[in-house]
């Protein structure tokens, strides 16, 4: 039996699911691991949802972000009053 395989199945017998998940990091190079990390990296498509089509939404944006605009200011009017603080 491969020596990796043995002390995994040791360790997965003695510990529980996270100590067997973390264990091949003290058997693989840093370097090993640093190059699985950037092919799972360079294969990564971010996924894509169809919001508007689950929720049945009809109502359509504007292409650019003008919905994100602060609104217009307006300008106010004040009123004097015959109140006065004491």
């Amino acid at each position: 039996m491969d020596m990796f395989l043995k002390e995994f199945l040791k360790q997965n017998e003695a510990g529980g699911a996270l100590e067997t998940l973390m264990s091949p990091s003290k058997f693989v190079a840093l370097e090993t691991i640093t190059q699985i990390g950037q092919a799972l990296i360079a294969e990564h498509q971010p996924a894509t949802f169809n919001f508007a089509g689950k929720f049945e939404i009809t109502a359509s944006l504007p292409a650019d972000d003008s919905h994100f605009a602060p609104p217009e200011r307006r300008a106010v009017t004040v009123v004097a009053s015959n109140w006065k603080a004491k």
